[in-house]
């Protein structure tokens, strides 16, 4: 379905992840409100799996957009940014949003509290989808001095001030030749 959606345009590889998590939220809001723990596992089930179709996509995105020399720096950054915002801080953010409704909610807080979280993967779709909006790159980024035309220019740069350098010291002072 993606390759599909792709012959229209790259930034569409974005597209069926935007799809997935604008469907997978309300799927978790009603596994977070279902009142029986069994309700809740079939609801999150599908909406796990949902998340999920954005990894592939994403990281395919990230490869695209920047030079084949840097596309391990750019996994490990998403990476880095995945854990550090998701275990890092959104855990305790959500332990302490918890407690602080705790006295309105009582047990349910951190289920309400949680709901509110879905919201960020809701944001998250709609990011998603005006991203697919505008047209990406034909291939890698590639910074001035990296493209072809640059380094030519360069090269020749440097061969012509070493041709005057190498004229200039056999005219000499007499102004002729050696």
């Amino acid at each position: 379905f993606g390759d599909r959606l792709m012959q229209r345009g790259k930034q569409h590889l974005l597209t069926v992840p935007a799809v997935a998590v604008a469907l997978a939220s309300p799927l978790l809001v009603l596994g977070l409100l279902a009142p029986q723990w069994q309700w809740a596992m079939v609801l999150f089930f599908p909406a796990i799996l949902l998340l999920w179709l954005h990894v592939g996509p994403c990281y395919s995105a990230v490869q695209g957009l920047v030079p084949s020399t840097s596309r391990a720096t750019a996994s490990a950054s998403i990476l880095l940014m995945q854990n550090l915002f998701g275990l890092g801080i959104g855990v305790p953010v959500i332990g302490w949003l918890s407690d602080q409704y705790r006295p309105e909610w009582g047990v349910d807080s951190v289920r309400f509290v949680l709901v509110g979280a879905v919201s960020v993967v809701t944001l998250v779709a709609a990011a998603l989808l005006k991203s697919a909006q505008f047209p990406m790159h034909a291939g890698p980024v590639r910074l001035r001095s990296q493209s072809p035309r640059w380094r030519r220019r360069r090269v020749k740069q440097r061969f012509d001030s070493g041709f005057r350098q190498a004229a200039w010291q056999r005219i000499g002072q007499s102004g002729q030749f050696r």
